[in-house]
This record gives structure tokens, sequence and C-alpha cells, in this order.
């Protein structure tokens, strides 16, 4: 069951999933676990969170994200279409967004080929292939993100 984050008034978040996570997936998590899990969506993200846990435990949101530099780096979509932003840099990962034409979106980093550029999209992360974008800097300039499992 997926819960509106704004109905939900006890939960601890446990962490943030840069993808959709599958019925299976959750399914899993639930069988394996003698804890009471939900997923809980806002209108960019779907968080996993564990029910029932006081309020109080909720840290504060600045202790909670670290805060991370920016490049400065801009993708946009000067293309005739959408472009896929997919969950890892590969075209085999799942969707999780859409840069729609003549948008933009902040550049995180590149995988080590250099072929794909995570991009921070109004707070959803996804990779998408450097041919399909138009970047402001060079390439070069981004640093590489480890993708390895």
């Amino acid at each position: 069951m997926i819960l509106d984050y704004t109905d939900s008034v006890v939960f601890y978040l446990v962490f943030y999933l840069n993808q959709n996570i599958t019925q299976e997936d959750f399914d899993q998590l639930v069988n394996n676990s003698n804890q009471k899990w939900s997923l809980v969506q806002s209108e960019f993200n779907v968080t996993l969170a564990n029910l029932g846990l006081p309020i109080s435990s909720i840290p504060e949101l600045s202790e909670a994200l670290p805060e991370t530099e920016g490049t400065g780096a801009t993708v946009i979509n000067e293309g005739t279409s959408a472009v896929n932003l997919r969950s890892a840099p590969n075209t085999d990962a799942a969707v999780v967004a859409s840069l729609e034409t003549g948008a933009s979106a902040t550049a995180l980093g590149k995988n080590e080929a250099g072929d794909w550029i995570q991009v921070d999209l109004n707070g959803t992360l996804g990779w998408v292939f450097a041919e399909n974008i138009t970047l402001n800097v060079a390439i070069e300039e981004l640093h590489i993100i480890d993708v390895t499992p």
C-alpha cells in the first residue's frame, strides 16, 4: 500500500529511494522483517518508511542529509522528445523520470566511461545518456561517480 505522506502522522524515514521500488522488493522486505513498513509517496519521491516509531526519533533534516556541493553544471534537453532519467547508467535500468524538451536539470557527475551523467531533476536523481542532452560545461569538468554495485 502506498500512502500519501501528508496522511501519515508518525513515521520514521529509513532511507530515500532513488528509484521506484518494485512490489516484489517491498514484499520481500516486509516478509523478512519484524517491523511495520510502508511506502510513502510525495509529489516527487517514493520513500520507504518504518511505521510506529515515535516522531521524536526522526532526525532533523540538517542532521539527516549531508550538504553536497553542486557542480554548477546543467544539462538541457534541446532535442525534440523527452529524455529518460534512469536509476543506473544503462538502458536496462528503470526509468525514474523524464526530462522534457527544453527542460534542464542539475548535473551531479558522470560515470567512469563518461557516457552517462547523473542529474537532479527537482529532487529526483537519475542518469541520462550524455549524447541525448546538452551540457553547459565540458564533460571532463564533472567528477566521476562510482556506480559499482
